[in-house]
């Protein structure tokens, strides 16, 4: 039988293998400085390997590592604002090392039953592509 496209999902008659693990270890400490900061900080690792491709061809075998490191301190200033500054700093094996700051304020406009808090922030982040988006052969 011949299909309207010259492309298939299922070009390959032995199929497609997508065997990955993941292992991740992380740490997170928190300290009282003084009596209006409170520091944070951690370290996590994240470890990704596979087989992956047509079951036809000599599979691909990836690894890729990210390591992560963050700080911030959250300050309080009289009863109502709360100031929070941090950063992180990724190693990704694909793409480099980037720095990712944060920085928010919130201020409680008022007490009581319906208080109401008023917050901003703002910051930067990185998504890198799965493992499938970066190491796969389907264009799928």
């Amino acid at each position: 039988m011949v299909g309207f496209f010259e492309l298939s999902d299922f070009p390959d008659p032995l199929g497609f293998q997508n065997d990955t693990a993941r292992y991740s270890l992380g740490y997170q400490a928190e300290i009282q400085a003084g009596t209006r900061n409170l520091l944070s900080g951690g370290a996590d690792v994240e470890h990704e390997t596979g087989e992956l491709g047509s079951r036809a061809d000599e599979l691909l075998a990836p690894t890729r590592t990210n390591v992560g490191f963050y700080a911030q301190d959250r300050v309080v200033f009289g009863d109502r604002v709360y100031v929070t500054l941090g950063g992180r700093v990724e190693h990704n094996d694909s793409f480099g090392t980037k720095f990712v700051p944060r920085a928010a304020v919130a201020m409680r406009a008022r007490d009581g039953v319906d208080a109401t808090t008023l917050r901003a922030s703002a910051g930067a982040g990185i998504k890198e592509p799965n493992f499938f988006e970066t190491f796969g052969t389907s264009f799928f």
